[in-house]
């Protein structure tokens, strides 16, 4: 599951600057361009910097004084931030919403280009949730 601060944003992301194009598949992409569906490279390069604290929250939770520290300073260097995200906890967010939503895993597997059992070992976060539980099920019983 993504953290409802992540779909506070991706909501204002989606009602404020996407533009509402289709790729050359007719398919709807969530990150657009005018032009069309927003790249992995130029996607990276715009959503990491924005991921650190000190833009977030206006705060460091790392006790570096913004003004001296690289990642704060740089774009180029935002994944240095220890807190800054990859693209990957929106992918598997967007994957299991996509399950979640009924969508059958091997059709789901050549839409988002990953095989079924990557697919069921690394995006979907429901069967972490309910092994998780299952675990703390076992536990209360000891």
């Amino acid at each position: 599951m993504i953290s409802d601060q992540l779909v506070a944003v991706l909501i204002d992301y989606i009602s404020a600057k996407r533009d509402e194009v289709t790729d050359e598949y007719g398919r709807h992409p969530l990150f657009t361009t005018p032009n069309g569906r927003l790249y992995r490279q130029k996607a990276y390069n715009n959503l990491v910097p924005r991921t650190r604290p000190c833009v977030t929250t206006g705060m460091c939770p790392h006790d570096r004084e913004e003004a001296e520290c690289d990642a704060a300073q740089s774009v180029e260097k935002a994944p240095s931030c220890p807190s800054s995200k990859s693209l990957h906890p929106i992918r598997r967010g967007s994957i299991t919403n996509q399950i979640n939503l009924g969508w059958d895993k091997s059709k789901l597997s050549e839409r988002v280009d990953v095989s079924v059992p990557v697919l069921e070992k690394h995006y979907d976060d429901r069967k972490l949730e309910e092994e998780a539980r299952g675990r703390e099920e076992f536990t209360d019983l000891l």
